[in-house]
């Protein structure tokens, strides 16, 4: 009867088992969904449709316990995902986006921000077809049935029997003790008495352990997994707003060098702004731009001013150095540390010394330039960056440069190299800082006044820059 029991509870107690693992799980988050508004808003009505046999838990309820998971973005890994997903009462979360027609559907797991597989189906014209709705219930269903709640089973209220099965029926059979003749009575000779045959013990049927009993040796613990890194929201937008210094050099080469007047490593100060767009990103949840974008770039100097000293006027006058650049990018991500920047646009350079002495021979400049250039960012934490970059110029037009009253016609090619990193702050906030260099060169014709006088032949302009600005990413 106790062998019975035991079997029962045996019986119970993995049943009970098995019935909590195969448990789906029913408490489900759909986020909004990226995209074009009309079609990701529908997508993402599809799958809540798609989802009718699961509890739905609100997007805020979720993004609060998120948040409060965060501790104000000092928490960082799954930790967060566990701490929110019981907090808000969420298995599974669900986002994706819409692109080209087709809608991408990614499932996570709510306990440590895991992503399953993409799963991607295509929208016509009026929605979603049958064949595609009954391919997105079958995916979802396929994704959140790998999704286990975290269930603690403990045997503890379950009773610890004996360890020897057979304990009670082998002491029974023990080896009897040896047979002693019985004396002899009335002179009658001795009998002796063939002692009973010994019966061994059958040995119990091997079994296999059952870890339920707690009987079972300690088994060596499997390697744990490395925690799935959590996903970072994917920025489309971002702006930033600073200051930098930086030094210019104006040389020119000539026969007669002594009589030119050179401009050598002014400095001024400026204001910049700057701004990315990336509506449609290739890579979601690893907090980096990337896909088609276009960025803005402006400048403008503050309280600068250069020093001259000619034979009859000494002293300090404005400098106004502005400009801007405008470009359209592909930003494609290789694996997860790399991101490759291409970029084809149109900038000006201006440079304007105000209401220089008579006779002042360093002209205005006012380059403008088609480009094409290249970026190369590193990404060393997360949301964390290092790059660097290069430009070609192709330029238009040069200002007074190449006006006959100073150094005339030209050809002007120039390029452009930097160096950037990007250091994340709280709440989306960052900090950017940026050192460049850029140099125009120009071949004259040999046709402006100075250029005949002086036998001019080439000048270099050259640029170098320092940057720093705090921004914000959203």
């Amino acid at each position: 009867m106790r062998l019975t029991t035991r079997i029962a509870l045996v019986t119970v107690a993995l049943c009970a088992a098995a019935g909590l693992a195969g448990a789906k799980p029913r408490r489900v988050v759909v986020l909004d969904f990226d995209g074009p508004k009309t079609l990701a808003d529908s997508g993402r009505t599809a799958v809540i449709l798609a989802l009718g046999e699961y509890d739905l838990v609100a997007v805020t309820r979720w993004q609060d316990a998120q948040s409060a998971a965060n501790d104000g973005g000092r928490a960082q890994g799954p930790g967060i995902w566990s701490k929110a997903a019981k907090t808000a009462g969420v298995d599974a979360v669900i986002d994706g986006w819409v692109q080209d027609k087709h809608l991408t559907i990614i499932v996570h797991d709510a306990h440590d921000g895991s992503a399953l597989d993409e799963l991607t189906i295509k929208l016509g014209a009026k929605g979603l077809s049958d064949e595609a709705t009954k391919k997105l219930r079958d995916g979802l269903d396929e994704r959140l049935a790998t999704i286990q709640p975290p269930v603690d089973v403990k045997p503890k209220y379950l009773p610890i029997p004996r360890r020897d099965f057979g304990g009670t029926r082998a002491a029974s059979v023990a080896k009897p003790a040896e047979t002693q003749p019985p004396p002899a009575t009335d002179g009658a000779p001795a009998t002796t008495t063939a002692p009973p045959p010994v019966v061994a013990a059958a040995a119990p049927p091997e079994q296999k352990c059952l870890d339920i009993f707690g009987a079972c040796p300690a088994a060596r613990p499997e390697a744990p997994k490395p925690p799935a890194a959590a996903p970072l929201p994917t920025p489309r937008f971002r702006l930033d707003v600073g200051g930098g210094i930086s030094t210019r050099t104006l040389h020119f080469q000539a026969d007669f060098i002594e009589n030119i007047t050179q401009y050598d490593g002014v400095g001024s100060k400026a204001l910049a702004v700057y701004g990315e767009v990336y509506p449609f990103p290739l890579r979601h949840g690893d907090g980096q731009i990337s896909g088609p974008g276009v960025t803005l770039a402006l400048y403008h100097s503050v309280g600068s001013t250069v020093g001259i000293d000619d034979e009859e006027t000494t002293g300090d006058y404005n400098i106004n150095q502005n400009g801007f650049l405008a470009a359209v990018h592909w930003r494609q991500p290789l694996g997860t540390i790399v991101h490759l920047d291409g970029e084809v646009g149109y900038s000006q350079d201006n440079y304007i010394i105000e209401d220089p002495p008579e006779g002042y021979e360093v002209p205005d400049t006012a380059y403008r330039s088609l480009h094409a250039g290249g970026h190369v960012d590193l990404t060393v934490a997360p949301r964390a960056t290092v790059g660097f970059g290069a430009r070609y110029f192709y330029v238009l037009d040069q200002g007074d440069l190449t006006s006959v009253a100073f150094y005339g016609p030209g050809s002007t090619n120039g390029f452009g190299l930097d160096a950037s990193f990007v250091v994340p702050l709280p709440k989306k906030l960052f900090v950017r800082g940026r050192l460049a260099y850029k140099r125009y060169k120009t071949t004259f014709d040999g046709v402006g006044d100075i250029t005949e006088e002086e036998d001019v032949f080439d000048g270099t302009d050259s640029t170098v820059e320092g940057q720093a600005a705090v921004g914000v990413e959203f």
